[in-house]
C-alpha cells in the first residue's frame, strides 16, 4: 500500500512549508509519494492551496512525476496537464465523493468508501479502525501523517 504524503506534509499540518517544492523534495528523498496542489497562471505553473505560493517549472513536474499526485486546483492546469505528458498523475475536484485520477485510481474525498483500486485521503480525521473496514485494504493513503502511518502501520 502506498502512503502519500498530503502536500509534502510529515508529521501533520505544517503551512508554513507544505506544497513548498523544497518539502516536497523531502518527503520524496524519504520514500513517499506526494499529493500537490498545482495552480496556472499567465502560463506559469505554481504551488500553493489556496493561491500561487511556489512557481515551478514542467521540468520540475517531470523530473518528480512517478511519485506525485497532482490536484489541479483551476480549469487552466487540469486542461494544460492534459494535453501534455502521459506520465504525469493528475485529477481535480471539490467534494466529489470520487474522482478518477489521470492514471485510472479512485481519489476518494475523505470519508469515502475504502476499495483496492483508491486512495482513502486524510484517514486521521474520519478513520476508525472499529468500526471500517482495514486502511490495507485501499491502494494507498494519501495523509499529512505519513510517518506515524509508516512507523505505526496502524493502516492494518
Amino acid at each position: 500500500m502506498k502512503i502519500i504524503s498530503h502536500r509534502g506534509n510529515l508529521d501533520g499540518p505544517n503551512l508554513s512549508v507544505e506544497n513548498s517544492p523544497q518539502q516536497i523534495e523531502k518527503c520524496l528523498k524519504l520514500g513517499f509519494e506526494c499529493e500537490i496542489d498545482l495552480r496556472t497562471r499567465e502560463g506559469k505553473l505554481f504551488l500553493g492551496h489556496d493561491i500561487c505560493q511556489y512557481e515551478i517549472e514542467l521540468a520540475w513536474l517531470l523530473r518528480n512525476s512517478s511519485a506525485l499526485w497532482i490536484h489541479c486546483k483551476d480549469s487552466e492546469s487540469l486542461s494544460l496537464l492534459n494535453r501534455l505528458d502521459e506520465r504525469l498523475n493528475f485529477f481535480w475536484h471539490e467534494s466529489d465523493k470520487h474522482t478518477i485520477t489521470s492514471k485510472g485510481l479512485i481519489w476518494n474525498y475523505p470519508g469515502g468508501p475504502i476499495t483496492n483500486d483508491s486512495i482513502a485521503v486524510l484517514p486521521e480525521e474520519w478513520w476508525d479502525s472499529k468500526s471500517h473496514i482495514p486502511l490495507k485494504e485501499s491502494f494507498g493513503i494519501c495523509t499529512d501523517f505519513p510517518r506515524f502511518f509508516e512507523v505505526t502501520g496502524k493502516f492494518r
